[in-house]
């Protein structure tokens, strides 16, 4: 995602930047992978992610 979002900001004005990194931040807060996070962060366990598609 920050690779995509450097990729997108050149050009942008800083406001423009800034609003967009924050939608992408905002996204990233409703993926399950930091649901996950946080659970094993309270639990003191490794995370448990699953494999990404495609990947067998």
């Amino acid at each position: 995602m920050m690779k995509r979002q450097l990729l997108e900001a050149d050009g942008l004005t800083l406001p423009d930047a800034v609003s967009t990194a924050l939608d992408a931040m905002a996204e990233a807060f409703t993926w399950p992978d930091l649901a996950e996070a946080l659970e094993a962060r309270s639990h003191k366990r490794a995370p448990q992610f699953p494999d990404p598609p495609g990947r067998d």
